[in-house]
């Protein structure tokens, strides 16, 4: 018998397999490019999502004192408060605005243990080893809190760079006095405790007769209206009152908002 000839595949059918064959070849290799694809734009996403938003930098630049608010008063231009959001947000880069973060979650973080610790210790039920810890959070929180405000200390020195002294002088000042409960103008200038207290009270006095159609009291009316006399006062009210629109719109363009 003779010896069958080796089966052989009609042209049409190899055709048909090789085709498929080169197709799920391109389908894989398109495959793995698209994942590479899809990884770097995942890891771009990533980084998109690490860098600060124009809010989160503009908040980021309220903590260490300067605010549109607080540019108008100081007596900035709208180029001044171009500068202040441009050079923030620059710096503000996703290395720098994670290190924010990670250095104000250390603070958090030390400061819950303090606070627990330090209740242990005051109701006297602390051990030694709550002792110990104790005090070692303490060292921890206080760590934690110096490099935090290194940081912010950057972020406001790199904001402020392109200001003039006096500028600078005046947001100082008004972040010092932030604390005290009585409208921006009177913050550019330092006082005692009393005589904050006593401004307080003042405008205090006076917003209250006026809603209840009462005359204010005199003394309280006489105080007002020498501490609107100051001359720092006088002219952050009227930088208030003639800036602050420009500035803000400014200092929002600056830092991206929409």
């Amino acid at each position: 018998m003779s010896p069958r000839p080796p089966h052989r595949l009609q042209l049409g059918t190899a055709t048909t397999i090789g085709a498929a064959v080169l197709a799920f070849a391109a389908i894989t290799v398109a495959g793995l490019g698209s994942f590479g694809a899809f990884s770097g734009l995942t890891a771009a996403s990533h980084a998109m999502l690490a860098a600060p938003t124009p809010y989160e930098v503009e908040a980021s630049l309220a903590r260490v004192g300067i605010t549109a608010t607080t540019l108008a008063a100081a007596g900035c231009s709208n180029a001044d408060a171009t500068n202040v959001g441009a050079d923030a947000a620059a710096h503000l880069n996703i290395t720098n605005w994670n290190a924010l973060n990670d250095a104000d979650t250390e603070v958090r973080d030390a400061a819950a243990d303090v606070d627990r610790l330090g209740k242990l210790v005051r109701a006297g039920q602390a051990d030694q080893e709550d002792l110990t810890a104790y005090s070692a959070a303490k060292s921890t929180l206080a760590t934690a809190t110096s490099t935090r405000d290194g940081i912010l200390d950057r972020l406001y020195n790199t904001a402020v760079a392109d200001l003039e002294a006096g500028e600078i002088a005046l947001i100082e000042t008004m972040r010092d006095n932030s604390d005290r409960p009585v409208p921006l103008q009177y913050t550019v200038t330092d006082r005692t405790d009393a005589q904050w207290t006593s401004l307080r009270n003042a405008l205090a006095n006076i917003k209250t007769s006026g809603m209840c159609g009462e005359d204010p009291d005199g003394h309280c009316t006489t105080l007002v209206t020498n501490c609107n006399a100051e001359t720092p006062v006088v002219t952050a009210a009227s930088n208030l009152d003639s800036n602050l629109a420009g500035v803000t719109s400014a200092l929002h363009a600056s830092l991206g908002h929409k």
